[in-house]
């Protein structure tokens, strides 16, 4: 089901316009409050008992290279869009006031406090804020003032404490928050209590059949957009036990101008509900809830023109609904960095996001890929060398498949003379040439299988990319020229923006290319058909467009495994000079084996060298 909810609206009593949450006068003073734990600091408003403010204590804030901005002010094309860049250039300069360019905090080391990570957006926003609640008939608490029993809390380790707001209406209505927070814990319990002195009749009469508790706008998003930055937010909940992604751009965006028509758009999520979330690339904010019968939200907000570079996939939301009952709803609140240590102990299967793994076996490669990051970093603290070090490992791990794979192209290349032949034979019967070709791999020991080990390879590959893309210790750690790995290197940019890649000038990957390059005119030699050289040379210029604004340290880690792929070939080629160089001399002259040849390289089989014709058999041949 789905709804739009409008502002607040007034209900008629005895003829006149009164709110339905009106509150008695004197109205309580507005005050924050703030709730420090050894992680992150809460701070809260007694207007409406929200979450105005959620910074991590052991992530800092990492602002865009201000060279990234000052060329988008060059490129705006209505002052406007000048004004909008200028006012984000002198509050990245403010930030920056005092700290060194490319500083950079290494792990476990205190972060200052002006530097942490703040997760709600500070955006002017009618949207409302996290931790807000809402009801049926277009009313919400935003505007309700709130008494609190504690002015501050500090919550050290092994301790927890407890927040409570509570409001009171003029029809009697009750609203309290209870906020349960523990130094052990990851995440905070929240209780929502609602009641009314006629009982739940009355509340459903006043306020509709049901409330929302909502994370309404996101997180940690900026109004703007720059490469590589991935600072979208995505949805993503654990309904009737499977793990769904919500985020479909388009349908989303499609779904919200239908139907919003300038307003919030809510949708209710069908299925049991285990957890939802609103994530980005390093954090999330999840809702797990705690109590039965309650539903998973998303919601939409309209596109605000004030905001001509906010997109409406940072513009996202959660929510759970339930209906008023007689009893507390209790939920937990997760707001922080995606780590599975953390996470998997939040809730059941939240882990899992982290990767973005699909399968248990990828997901237990990626964390023990993340696990050898960790281990390289605290040998040699930069994690530049530690992807360097994870590739050569790889590698090494890898060699016997790499091996294996380059002999059977070797083999593959000393028959395709024969193979020729045979195609010209049974041009007109290919079942008969299909059965010659398996005959003549069999005594030879070739198998089109043998060349397949390389698959073997896809799903490592497939971890070590989404390792490095989603491990959060790669948000803002520099190597050589490179400010942040996690970004691409954006070493300076152009006036105009290039199809394709934009204005950034990223030089890593022109390097990867070139290397790549390299070793691709290196294997060329080794490769059957000279059409499978073409591809490879075609697939080397596509990655380059691919991965020309992902971030630089997957693009190092693909660079390093071109370098690693060029001295292994040389390896091979040196210890591995009695296996076939012989014979592909004779390949490229047109020669095919002989019967004789053939047999003994079966019998002495796929690992021998095939034999060498020698001067004895070339003078039996030509006196005959």
């Amino acid at each position: 089901s789905s709804e739009v909810i409008p502002p607040r609206a007034p209900v008629k009593e005895g003829g006149e316009t009164t709110h339905a949450l009106a509150q008695p006068e004197p109205l309580p003073e507005k005050t924050n409050v703030t709730v420090d734990t050894p992680t992150a600091r809460y701070v809260f408003s007694t207007e409406g008992a929200a979450l105005y403010s959620c910074r991590l204590k052991n992530y800092e804030e990492i602002d865009p290279p201000l060279r990234l901005f000052e060329a988008q002010k060059e490129q705006a094309r209505t002052i406007e869009a000048k004004t909008f860049w200028e006012e984000r250039i002198e509050e990245v300069r403010a930030r920056k006031a005092n700290i060194k360019d490319g500083e950079f905090i290494p792990r476990g080391e205190p972060v200052p406090e002006d530097r942490w990570v703040e997760l709600i957006p500070q955006l002017d926003s009618n949207i409302g804020h996290p931790l807000g609640l809402r009801f049926g008939e277009g009313l919400d608490d935003r505007g309700i003032h709130y008494t609190v029993n504690h002015d501050n809390l500090m919550v050290g380790e092994g301790q927890s404490a407890t927040l409570e707001f509570v409001a009171k209406t003029e029809t009697g209505i009750t609203l309290k928050k209870r906020l349960v927070f523990s130094s052990d814990k990851p995440a905070f319990e929240i209780d929502v209590d609602i009641r009314a002195q006629g009982g739940v009749e009355e509340l459903e009469k006043t306020l509709g059949h049901h409330w929302i508790l909502e994370w309404p706008d996101g997180i940690c998003h900026l109004p703007f957009h720059y490469p590589g930055s991935q600072e979208e937010n995505k949805l993503r909940a654990m309904l009737s036990d499977s793990m769904q992604s919500l985020t479909q751009k388009k349908s989303l965006m499609d779904e919200a101008v239908d139907k919003s028509q300038g307003k919030s758009y809510r949708k209710t999520l069908e299925g049991r509900v285990g957890w939802i979330n609103i994530e980005t690339r390093y954090f999330l904010a999840s809702f797990v809830p705690q109590s039965p019968n309650m539903q998973g939200v998303y919601i939409l907000p309209h596109v605000n023109q004030a905001y001509p570079f906010t997109e409406i996939d940072t513009r996202m939301g959660i929510g759970l609904i339930s209906t008023f009952s007689e009893t507390p709803k209790s939920i937990l609140v997760y707001a922080g960095p995606k780590l599975t240590g953390v996470l998997e102990n939040v809730a059941i299967g939240l882990d899992r996001v982290v990767y973005d793994s699909w399968f248990e076996t990828l997901d237990k490669i990626c964390r023990f890929v993340d696990w050898l990051l960790a281990f390289f970093y605290s040998v040699i603290p930069s994690y530049g060398i530690a992807i360097i070090l994870l590739c050569i490992l790889s590698k090494i791990i890898l060699y016997p498949l790499t091996y294996k794979q380059a002999q059977m192209q070797k083999k593959m290349a000393v028959l395709q003379p024969k193979i020729q032949e045979l195609k010209e034979k049974y041009a007109d019967d290919a079942q008969k040439l299909q059965q010659e070709q398996m005959k003549l791999w069999k005594k030879h020991g070739v198998s089109p299988a043998g060349c397949l080990p390389m698959f073997a390879q896809l799903p490592i590959f497939i971890a070590l990319y989404r390792t490095i893309m989603a491990s959060i210790e790669m948000r803002g750690a520099p190597f050589l020229w490179i400010h942040d790995l996690s970004l691409p290197d954006m070493t300076f940019f152009l006036p105009f923006a290039l199809p394709f890649l934009g204005n950034a000038v990223n030089v890593l990957p022109f390097i990867m290319t070139g290397i790549s390059a390299a070793q691709m005119h290196q294997q060329k030699k080794n490769m059957p058909d000279p059409n499978q050289a073409q591809i490879m040379m075609f697939m080397t210029v596509f990655f380059f467009f691919i991965l020309y604004n992902f971030s630089s340290g997957l693009v190092l880690y693909w660079m390093t495994n071109s370098i690693t792929m060029i001295f292994q070939q040389k390896l091979m080629e040196h210890y591995g000079h009695a296996h076939i160089p012989a014979h592909r001399a004779g390949a490229a002259n047109g020669s095919a084996l002989d019967e004789d040849e053939e047999d003994a390289s079966t019998k002495k089989g796929p690992d021998v060298p095939l034999p060498q014709k020698s001067k004895g058999k070339r003078s039996k041949k030509r006196n005959r």
